[in-house]
C-alpha cells in the first residue's frame, strides 16, 4: 500500500461518516453532534497528517508547489467550517445549513484529490517515496488520535 490508497481508504471512511449524519433524524441534533465529533477527529487527524506527509513533498517540486499551497488552503477553510460547526450556539436549523456547506466542500476537495491531485503527484512522487509518505501518513494520524482519545 502507498500514500494514495491510504489516502483513498480515508476519505471512504470519512464519507461513511458524512453519510450516516445525513441519515440521522434531524429531530435527534445531539446524536448529529456526536457522530460530527466523530467526523471533525477523523477529518483532523487525516489533514493533518496530509499536510505533514504529501503537501510537504508536493511543495518540493516546482510543477506541484501551486496545487500544494491550494491544498493547504482548502484543509484550512475545512478547519474553520468545523470550527463554525462546532459552535454550541447554533439552533439545529442554522446547524443543518452549515453542515451541508461543510459536506459539499468536503467532498469537492476529496474529488479534486483523488482525481487531479493524485495524476500530477504520480509524476513527482516515486513509487518508493509513496510508500515512504503512507508509513509517515499512519504514525501522524496514530499520534493524533491518541491525542484525541486522551483528551477525552
Amino acid at each position: 500500500m502507498d500514500i494514495f490508497t491510504l489516502i483513498s481508504e480515508d476519505h471512504g471512511y470519512i464519507q461513511d461518516l458524512l453519510e450516516q449524519i445525513c441519515l440521522i433524524n434531524p429531530r435527534n441534533h445531539e446524536y448529529k453532534i456526536a457522530s460530527f465529533m466523530k467526523l471533525r477527529e477523523a477529518v483532523i487527524a487525516h489533514n493533518e497528517a496530509e499536510d505533514g506527509t504529501l503537501y510537504i513533498a508536493l511543495n518540493a517540486y516546482p510543477a506541484t508547489k501551486e496545487t500544494a499551497k491550494l491544498l493547504y488552503n482548502e484543509h484550512e477553510e475545512i478547519n474553520a467550517a468545523m470550527s463554525a460547526l462546532s459552535n454550541a450556539a447554533l439552533t439545529p436549523h442554522e446547524w443543518r445549513k452549515k453542515f451541508s456547506q461543510f459536506r459539499h466542500m468536503l467532498l469537492a476537495h476529496i474529488a479534486n484529490e483523488e482525481n487531479k491531485v493524485f495524476t500530477e503527484a504520480h509524476h513527482v512522487i516515486s513509487p518508493e517515496m509513496a510508500q515512504e509518505l503512507r508509513i509517515s501518513m499512519e504514525e501522524m494520524k496514530y499520534i493524533k488520535q491518541e491525542l484525541f482519545h486522551k483528551a477525552s
